[in-house]
């Protein structure tokens, strides 16, 4: 199968130097470790560190190339994260469809991290399945770069075949939830260590998560929305697909980074033992 990802690849400053972040970057390196044909659709500066690990995990990365790579600065106290955006690349619109030289995904995956993701192009592919993480459209800047949420149009989603979200990231809306339902077929939010919420036309149904120690959740997310888009696409099972992405979600917690991410074989040994817990 063809995916293909659309959002930014960042510098995360993490401790005083950079790691690699963005949705785009946790889900296609998944998507390449289940063994699917993966291609990037970003935009990073000449200053981007990482480019030799998507040629080395041999990922078509396509660049609209930018003067600044996104850059985030992430600072914890307690439980509670601040985030400032420091830096950000181009925003990517339907007219840098030309950059996929009529490539045709099965799957296309909506990474937006800093609102740079035009919505509309979930139109263009319409044999493919279409996923989305939400997160990255509801993110706006003070004058001092600080994140903060902003509600969007949630009519805008429509069109959109899974839509992927925490509930962290919709505690601020409380109608949110009903109007993403009114209009995508199939939503998903997780709850961190207490699993996940599939939502579509048949009601609701709620999946445990596969127990681990989490040592750091950064990525989490991004690795559950692509494994569950992977394991539905060939599927079409929603229960499976849960409980998959779960698994695959459970590895990155227990390490950190793009170092801890599972192979097909390793999430479905842990299928197996979630179904006898």
């Amino acid at each position: 199968m063809n995916y293909l990802t659309i959002g930014h690849c960042c510098h995360d400053n993490v401790n005083g130097h950079y790691v690699l972040g963005g949705s785009a970057s946790y889900c296609s390196f998944l998507a390449k470790s289940l063994g699917l044909d993966t291609t990037v659709l970003t935009s990073v500066g000449p200053d981007f560190l990482f480019q030799s690990k998507f040629n080395e995990a041999n990922i078509t990365f396509i660049n609209k190339l930018a003067t600044h790579t996104t850059q985030f600065e992430n600072t914890s106290i307690g439980n509670e994260r601040s985030q400032k955006l420091l830096a950000k690349a181009d925003n990517i619109t339907l007219e840098d469809k030309k950059l996929l030289a009529g490539k045709v995904p099965d799957i296309v995956h909506l990474g937006p991290i800093c609102n740079e993701v035009d919505i509309t192009f979930k139109t263009i592919y319409p044999t493919a399945i279409i996923g989305a993480n939400i997160q990255g459209w509801l993110r706006h800047t003070k004058p001092d770069h600080e994140v903060y949420l902003i509600e969007m149009d949630w009519t805008t989603l429509h069109g959109i075949d899974i839509v992927f979200f925490s509930d962290e990231d919709i505690k601020l809306f409380p109608t949110a939830l009903d109007q993403i339902r009114q209009n995508c077929p199939t939503v998903v939010v997780t709850h961190g260590d207490k699993g996940a919420t599939v939502y579509n036309q048949f009601g609701q149904q709620k999946f445990r998560s596969y127990p681990v120690l989490a040592l750091d959740t950064v990525g989490a997310g991004d690795v559950f929305s692509t494994a569950f888009l992977v394991n539905y696409a060939q599927q079409k099972d929603l229960d499976q697909a849960c409980i998959f992405a779960n698994c695959a979600a459970s590895y990155i917690v227990e390490g950190s980074g793009l170092d801890n991410l599972p192979t097909l074989e390793m999430i479905e040994a842990r299928v197996g033992k979630y179904l006898l817990l």
